[in-house]
């Protein structure tokens, strides 16, 4: 077998590898023979690769072991519980093999159903412009991943961590046959990783698990169970977004790229992290100032006549997550940024230091 084929193979499904070691053979790679897979209980991700054998191998171990290796062609042989891994001549390395029958019951990979989701270039884009959002706070587990609601034909996508807030709208033509399902972030890491690599996407979602399609790769992902009480994203857009907001957004200048920067890095000079001061009192000039214990930086950025005065202290890391987008404006309350058409929405909420 092509040593470099297999490593590429392996490291696309490595990423459902867990880190859990209560239960090992959740970090191994499970072989059949036709596929490779690997599953943490959260997500699971399969893809074609034939092999003369059938069984599990340590993950990490195994990835470790083909990074190091420089022949192109390898020999792969069982016996028993011992795979084999022969270099020529030159090397013969084992590792333990785990049958079939000692883990299968664990998990089998389901089957794709119809999609539920048309369009899904579309819905791709809502996943991408969500992910930044997505918070890591095991604490509240609804902002662990993308809340997708179906409403009037179309998709909703929100996403949150406390400090901002992504949403985007999806058109969909057909009937979908959930309401409101949480897409977990790892899920939906996977999904803009697959399809960065692939034309061709399938997405299906069902009461309890996601499933998405990227050629021949699957992946599945365990939907996040929400709490009693669901977060109400759009009422914290209405509170947040002024009534005529789309008028008074305006272009968002390459000058910003450098100012913000420049905030990022005297800001962060320290463990004790600052936030930069933003400040417009109608001289059309957006004043922003950043310091801490290493520096400080003073901008002025000039704003347009939509662009209200405005005064609030922020972290501009978040901001410059936002430079992606193609217009801004500036509140007493966050920073909104989107895109041309409005579909997709970030907001970065005042810091209270």
């Amino acid at each position: 077998m092509e040593r470099e084929y297999l490593l590429k193979t392996l490291e696309l499904v490595a990423p459902a590898l867990s880190t859990n070691t209560l239960i090992p053979v959740l970090q191994h790679f499970w072989f059949t023979g036709k596929r490779v897979m690997a599953y943490n209980d959260t997500i699971a991700i399969s893809t074609p690769l034939e092999t003369p054998f059938a069984g599990a191998v340590p993950g990490v171990t195994l990835l470790d072991l083909l990074r190091t290796i420089s022949a192109t062609e390898l020999t792969l042989q069982t016996d028993k519980d011992i795979l084999s891994i022969k270099v020529g001549t030159r090397g013969h390395y084992k590792l333990g093999l785990m049958t079939p029958d000692k883990y299968e019951s664990l998990f089998s990979m389901p089957k794709f159903g119809a999609t539920d989701i048309s369009g899904t270039k579309g819905f791709m884009s809502g996943i991408s412009n969500c992910i930044r959002s997505v918070s890591t706070d095991t604490s509240v587990r609804e902002q662990l991943g993308i809340t997708v609601i179906s409403i009037e034909g179309g998709l909703h996508l929100y996403a949150t961590n406390n400090a901002t807030l992504a949403h985007s709208r999806v058109s969909q033509q057909a009937t979908v046959k959930f309401t409101r399902v949480i897409l977990s972030g790892p899920f939906c890491e996977q999904m803009i990783k697959l399809s960065e690599q692939s034309g061709k996407h399938l997405v299906s979602i069902s009461t309890d698990h996601a499933m998405f399609s990227a050629d021949q790769t699957l992946l599945f992902g365990r939907l996040i169970e929400p709490a009693s009480t669901e977060l109400d994203f759009a009422g914290v857009l209405k509170h947040h977004l002024p009534k005529d907001y789309k008028a008074d957004l305006w272009p968002i200048p390459k000058k910003m790229t450098e100012i913000i920067d420049r905030a990022c890095i005297v800001t962060s000079a320290t463990i004790d992290k600052t936030r930069t001061h933003i400040n417009l009192n109608g001289k059309d000039m957006l004043q922003f100032f950043s310091k801490s214990e290493r520096g400080e930086a003073r901008d002025n950025l000039r704003a347009p006549d939509t662009q209200d005065a405005v005064e609030i202290n922020i972290d501009p890391v978040l901001l410059k997550s936002g430079l992606d987008y193609k217009k801004v404006l500036f509140t007493n309350e966050c920073v909104i940024f989107t895109d041309e058409d409005h579909r997709h929405l970030y907001l970065v909420g005042a810091s209270k230091r």
